[in-house]
C-alpha cells in the first residue's frame, strides 16, 4: 500500500492516518509540514510495520529540533528517527535548507538516499553507520562542523560517519585550486577544504571494499572518525602532506594491519599535542594492526599520543628509517606532570628500513 499525504501544523500526517494503515503502508510520499512527532510514527511503521520506501521530497518544512529537548537534553536512541533500523530501505530527503536533528542511524538495510541540493546545513548526526548506501551526495556548499571549526572539539559532526559505499559530490575531481569552506569528492572519499587550513580527509566511505588505500599528497589533516567502520581496509598510506588526525580516525577498521606515515613531522589536532587531554584520543580498536611505519627520523617530531591507546601495541611492530632504532629506543615521552608514562619501548620491536 503507498499513499500521498499533505500535512499542515493543524493537520500533520499522525491525524490523517488510522490504525489500519499504520503497519499496511509500504510506500509514503509526503508533502508540507513534518515535525518531529510525525517522524517517530514513520520510524515505527517501518520498525513494526512494512514501510520501506519514505518519499519527503515535497516536505518543506520539517520541524524536528524538538527531539533534542528530550531526556534531560539527551537524545535518546528511542527518539532517534529511523534509529537502528533494519527495513527502511530507500529515502528522499525533504527540499529544506537545513535539518538539525538526528535522524536515520545505524539503518543496515538502508540503499539508496536522495539528498536535495538546497540543503544547506546539517545538524550533528545523520546518516551516521549506515554502510549500504550505494551513493551519497553531498552538497559542495553544506555546512557541518569540522576540525578548525570553533565548536566542533566539543560538538563534533558525526554526519555520514561509517556510512556509504561511495561519496559524491558537486565538485568532482581534485581541486585546481583551495577555495575555502567547501566539500569535494574525489575517487569516492569526501574531502573539506577549509579556510586557510588547506585540504582535509572527511569521510572514507565504511562500504568501500578496497584493501589498501594511499592518501592522496595535498590533505594535511585527518577528521574525526574518518575511516570508522572501514572493515575491507588493511592498509592506510599517510601521504607526507598530511601532518595530523584526530580523535579515533580508524576506530573499528577491524581488518586494518598497516597504517604509513610518510611525513617527517606528525601532531594531533591542528599540529598540537594534546597529552593532557588523556588517553581516549588517537589509535585505537585496531585487533589485528601489526605494523606502523614511521618516516621521521626524529622521536620529537612525532606525538606519541596518537599511540597511546593502542590495547595491543606490545603485538604491533614499529619500523623507522635506517640508523635510527637506538634513538627512538632510548626516546621517553613525559607526561604533562613530569614523569614518564610513554615510550616507543612499549612497542612488540622496533626496527630499521630503507625509505
Amino acid at each position: 500500500m503507498n499513499k500521498t499525504f499533505t500535512c499542515t501544523h493543524d493537520l500533520p500526517l499522525r491525524m490523517q492516518l488510522n490504525d489500519e494503515e499504520l503497519l499496511k503502508m509500504s510506500e509514503i510520499h509526503l508533502k508540507g509540514f513534518i515535525d518531529g512527532d510525525d517522524m517517530l510514527l514513520l520510524s515505527k511503521m517501518s520498525k513494526y510495520g512494512r514501510l520501506r520506501f519514505l518519499d519527503m521530497g515535497g516536505v518543506t518544512e520539517l520541524a524536528v529540533s524538538h527531539l533534542y529537548e528530550l531526556d534531560d537534553g539527551e537524545c535518546s536512541g528511542n527518539h532517534i528517527p529511523f534509529y537502528q533500523n533494519d527495513r527502511l530501505e530507500e529515502v528522499i530527503f525533504p527540499h529544506v535548507k537545513m535539518i538539525d536533528a538526528q535522524m536515520f542511524v545505524d539503518c543496515k538495510k538502508l540503499r539508496k538516499v536522495v539528498i536535495p541540493k538546497t540543503l544547506h546545513e546539517l545538524g550533528e548526526e545523520i546518516l551516521s553507520d549506515c554502510p549500504n548506501v550505494e551513493e551519497i551526495y553531498v552538497p559542495s556548499n553544506l555546512i557541518l562542523p569540522t576540525s578548525h571549526d570553533w565548536n566542533s572539539f566539543f560538538f563534533p559532526s558525526y554526519s555520514f560517519m561509517g556510512s556509504g559505499k561511495r561519496f559524491v559530490s558537486d565538485n568532482e575531481g581534485w581541486p585546481d585550486d583551495e577555495g575555502s569552506h567547501c566539500f569535494f569528492a574525489y575517487d569516492g572519499v569526501l574531502y573539506h577544504i577549509g579556510d586557510g587550513v588547506g585540504i582535509e580527509l572527511y569521510r572514507y566511505p565504511a562500504g568501500d571494499e578496497r584493501t589498501e588505500f594511499v592518501i592522496p599528497d595535498g590533505v594535511t589533516h585527518i577528521c574525526k572518525f574518518a575511516f570508522l567502520n572501514a572493515q575491507h581496509l588493511k592498509s592506510v598510506t599517510m601521504s607526507s602532506s598530511v601532518r595530523s588526525f584526530e580523535e579515533n580516525p580508524f576506530e573499528k577498521c577491524h581488518s586494518l594491519e598497516t597504517i604509513i606515515f610518510k611525513s617527517e613531522d606528525y601532531r594531533m589536532y591542528s599540529l598540537e599535542d594534546v597529552s593532557n587531554l588523556g588517553s581516549q584520543l588517537g589509535l585505537k580498536d585496531l585487533p589485528h594492526l601489526k605494523h606502523i611505519y614511521l618516516y621521521a627520523k626524529r622521536p620529537e617530531n612525532v606525538c606519541f599520543d596518537m599511540f597511546h591507546s593502542l590495547d595491543n601495541l606490545g603485538e604491533v611492530t614499529l619500523y623507522v628509517p635506517r640508523s635510527c632504532k637506538k634513538v627512538y629506543e632510548d626516546f621517553d615521552v613525559e607526561w604533562i606532570d613530569g614523569s614518564v608514562k610513554k615510550s616507543y619501548r612499549r612497542f612488540h620491536h622496533i626496527e630499521e628500513f630503507d625509505n
